[in-house]
């Protein structure tokens, strides 16, 4: 739903409404790649056009793209006059400095912006995909080129529902259950990923113009948060031709999944490590999380089909 208000400099600006990660959106900009909900009786976070400081006061962590403090998250390009401003996991400002390149704006909005949000929130957006298996989600992690997306998608080909791709935001719920919470309506895949899928790679829909990467609209996203499952930490190894899976300690559980947290460096400045540790040290010991070693070549409907004996054998 879109409605209309005035900003801070009498200027009338169009707002947007969005729910994604649990967290009900107003926006001055429009996320097309987002889906649009009537206003919410409640607001969470809300995205403004506006000025954004010049530096931070006595910023904890300063990098050559951003300076974080506590509450306070700063973000400018060398390459571009936008810039990014996100205070107290609530607000995000964007200061476009006359870009009109909203590509560029929505891509980094959405990814390391929202994730400097999310850590601010005292949650865990882990770079992961998430499928609903039997009302419990099971998550796909790993370093880049693991095969996340293109394993969630293939699950969501065999008819299972998209909960998370590419950041699945984990946190307790009010009984103290770990819990992961609807993403984005819609997967990210490389061209290499249509491929293995055996589908025609889209002729529209990348990215960025120079990145094979395309944005695939998912239509059935999981429509509330629900618990935690299993997280499996995916591998390549080219010295099997079988997949192995192997139990994680707690210790072990808190170094992947500060490994696999996206932009856990933000936390250095942020703060929130004591919170991201305790957390991840509680799904090790609930026995949630396995390291999934796979061969370099193997058929994905395969792995599902391995992923999903695993989990019938091990409830």
């Amino acid at each position: 739903m879109k409605l209309m208000t005035k900003n801070k400099t009498n200027q009338i600006m169009d707002l947007y409404y969005y729910t994604i990660f649990g967290l009900n959106i107003s926006s001055e900009l429009e996320l097309n790649m987002l889906n649009l909900i009537t206003k919410p009786a409640s607001i969470d976070v809300t995205i403004v056009f506006g000025t954004t400081p010049k530096q931070l006061n006595e910023p904890l962590d300063r990098r050559v793209q951003y300076e974080a403090k506590e509450g306070e998250f700063l973000m400018w390009f060398t390459f571009s006059t936008v810039r990014f401003y996100v205070q107290q996991g609530k607000r995000i400002t964007i200061e476009t400095g006359g870009s009109e390149d909203w590509d560029f704006i929505k891509v980094f909005l959405l990814a390391p912006v929202t994730g400097a949000l999310l850590h601010q929130r005292r949650v865990i957006p882990l770079h992961a995909g998430g499928v609903v298996v039997d009302n419990e989600v099971i998550l796909l992690a790993g370093q880049s080129g693991a095969g996340k997306s293109t394993t969630t998608a293939a699950f969501k080909e065999q008819g299972y529902q998209l909960m998370a791709d590419d950041i699945a935001v984990i946190h307790y719920n009010e009984e103290k259950i770990p819990i992961v919470e609807p993403g984005v309506p819609f997967v990210k895949l490389w061209k290499e990923s249509f491929d293995v899928l055996e589908k025609e790679v889209p002729l529209t829909g990348r990215i960025r113009e120079n990145i094979e990467k395309y944005f695939v609209p998912i239509k059935d996203l999981a429509p509330k948060a629900l618990p935690i499952k299993r997280i499996y930490i995916l591998e390549k190894s080219d010295s099997i031709t079988e997949p192995i899976i192997k139990d994680l300690s707690s210790i072990e559980t808190v170094h992947h999944l500060r490994m696999g947290t996206y932009r856990y460096y933000y936390l250095i400045g942020l703060k929130g490590e004591k919170e991201h540790f305790q957390l991840a040290f509680s799904l090790g010991s609930q026995n949630k999380v396995k390291h999934l070693t796979r061969p370099m070549k193997y058929p994905v409907d395969q792995l599902i089909a391995f992923i999903l004996d695993d989990l019938k054998n091990n409830d």
